[in-house]
């Protein structure tokens, strides 16, 4: 009974977390400084830098791949958007 209502709550709470830890890497993901470069190859480099720093390659205006990863507010240091869930 009161156990698997806990239970319940407390995955709800989690959801509710990690979707809002995925708006907040989103927003900072469109807000990031946007620089272009030639690709080695076909199309362009994209480089994204901020609160996020990533790299993405753009061919006939469609972004067609993108990494990127959020920076915490220490050098060097990365924190994790989303919680992993318990083992």
């Amino acid at each position: 009974g009161g156990h698997t209502l806990d239970a319940t709550f407390s995955e709800q709470s989690e959801v509710t977390e990690g979707l809002q830890a995925i708006e907040e890497f989103l927003a900072q993901l469109e807000s990031a400084k946007v620089e272009k470069a030639d690709a080695v190859g076909l199309g362009g480099e994209i480089l994204l830098q901020d609160a996020v720093n990533g790299i993405g390659l753009e061919l006939d205006g469609t972004l067609v791949h993108l990494a990127a990863f959020p920076v915490s507010s220490e050098r060097g240091e990365r924190s994790r958007a989303v919680p992993l869930p318990p083992d």
